[in-house]
């Protein structure tokens, strides 16, 4: 009854569109949920890029140190919603939310097994303050539960304090990253696989970065 009345006084909404949702479990409504679509066509083997003509236009322009790098969705509208929930709405929700669809998406296209860890991108310790958490860690750790992955977010660290990535170009982007991340147990990561995971992939200058 409690639950009922809170219900009707605080109703349960959309995270993207704001209408008001019955599903305990959801954050989108029925209609923005089934635009959340798996990433199809022909794509980089390395960097995940859309190819044009068979082509890389991303790794033409940057030499990756990664080996490869997959994104589940698109940045579409709805996507966006549920990003920014999570960096500043505190919706920590969203995390586990993102981290089973992403599991979803590895088990069906990339099924990559032999992982030694998976690491979330860093924050800086005072951004890591100011947000209360790591969004990217949230979306990491949930998703190494559900693969039975080892999820370690000790391993590197963010030594300096970067201004955001949102309106830099890719060469900007390299160079505001560039030297902000130290491996901190170097023995414990030596020839091992190691899967980085970011709430967001753009250029890849930030994960190239921690690769390198």
């Amino acid at each position: 009854m409690l639950n009922h009345i809170f219900n009707l006084i605080f109703p349960k909404i959309c995270i993207h569109c704001r209408t008001n949702i019955t599903s305990k479990e959801s954050l989108l409504c029925d209609v923005c949920r089934s635009t959340l679509e798996f990433r199809s066509g022909d794509f980089c083997p390395q960097c995940g890029a859309i190819l044009n003509s068979n082509k890389c236009e991303m790794c033409e322009e940057i030499n990756y140190c990664f080996d490869k790098a997959f994104s589940a969705f698109s940045y579409t509208k709805v996507m966006k919603s549920l990003i920014y929930s999570i960096k500043y709405d505190d919706m920590k929700k969203v995390g586990e939310f993102l981290a089973f669809y992403l599991s979803e998406y590895w088990e069906k296209y990339v099924n990559i097994l032999d992982i030694d860890y998976v690491i979330p991108v860093p924050l800086h310790k005072v951004k890591k303050r100011m947000r209360g958490y790591n969004q990217a860690s949230i979306i990491g750790e949930n998703f190494a539960k559900l693969l039975n992955f080892k999820f370690d977010s000790s391993l590197i660290k963010r030594i300096y304090f970067t201004k955001t990535q949102t309106k830099l170009t890719k060469f900007q982007r390299a160079k505001n990253i560039k030297n902000a991340f130290k491996i901190t147990k170097a023995d414990k990561i030596k020839d091992k696989n190691i899967l980085v995971i970011d709430d967001v992939f753009t250029t890849g200058s930030t994960v190239n970065e921690i690769s390198e």
